[in-house]
């Protein structure tokens, strides 16, 4: 939501089970990829579901790559998207001038892409590059359309993505955790790191700071909360005004 915390968790099986266990009581809007298991847990929740931007626009630019001419117009009308958010962005919008920015702008957007959609569709192959980036607009239409009513959901995903990325390329080194435990701390530190990114942090001194921390103190709830990378970067910053106002 706020895009500087981040948790991760392990699980054993993707079975929608395993998410609503470890996400629990949630309040909002869930933002995510098209995942099966979140539809019935955001129903069961009475959440939103939105859907994500980057992945839809991924495979519709795999059928422009793939030349095919049908997929030009989408592609076009999906950029205009992204600059309508840039827009925003420049302009440092709050939530509802967020909206108000994206029902004039990007609602035609959107209405230009559902009719491009059923114009293509009775010509598609199914299995091609655009036969699947067609059925993932048509299966996650309506999650795609939240951004367009809520000034505090992303047009992607991609801080999430963005996150896993050190996973998804991290396990072709490591390969295996040996059991479900070791997952677990792995998940963990996973959610130290990303946090401190999103947070600006230097990952490498902020873990060395963490584990001397972590030797010397007794553990407590507050003193774990003392440990995460916003109080580090505090105090980091503290130290620096203090040494400039002595050099002075």
């Amino acid at each position: 939501g706020d895009e500087v915390w981040a948790w991760f968790f392990a699980t054993r099986t993707w079975k929608a089970e395993e998410a609503t266990r470890r996400l629990g009581k949630l309040t909002g809007t869930v933002q995510g990829d098209g995942y099966p298991g979140y539809p019935k847990f955001t129903r069961e929740q009475a959440l939103d579901l939105a859907g994500c931007w980057g992945h839809a626009r991924r495979k519709v630019l795999k059928a422009v790559k793939a030349k095919d001419p049908r997929a030009g117009q989408g592609m076009a009308l999906i950029q205009g998207l992204y600059r309508v958010e840039k827009l925003a962005r420049l302009r440092g919008l709050g939530p509802d001038d967020i909206v108000a920015l994206r029902q004039e702008r990007s609602a035609p957007l959107m209405g230009a892409l559902e009719t491009w959609a059923a114009e293509v569709a009775p010509s598609i192959v199914g299995g091609s590059p655009l036969g699947k980036a067609w059925t993932y607009l048509d299966n996650q239409w309506p999650r795609l359309q939240v951004f367009l009513t809520n000034g505090n959901v992303s047009i992607t995903n991609d801080a999430a993505e963005r996150g896993l990325r050190r996973i998804t390329i991290g396990r072709k080194l490591w390969l295996f955790f040996q059991n479900d435990k070791n997952a677990e701390w792995a998940a963990k530190l996973a959610s130290l790191m990303a946090t401190a990114r999103l947070h600006g942090a230097n990952e490498l001194e902020y873990i060395t700071w963490l584990l001397r921390e972590v030797a010397r103190r007794e553990w407590s709830a507050e003193a774990a909360r003392c440990l995460l990378p916003d109080v580090w970067l505090a105090s980091q910053q503290e130290h620096t005004q203090e040494g400039g106002s002595i050099e002075a």
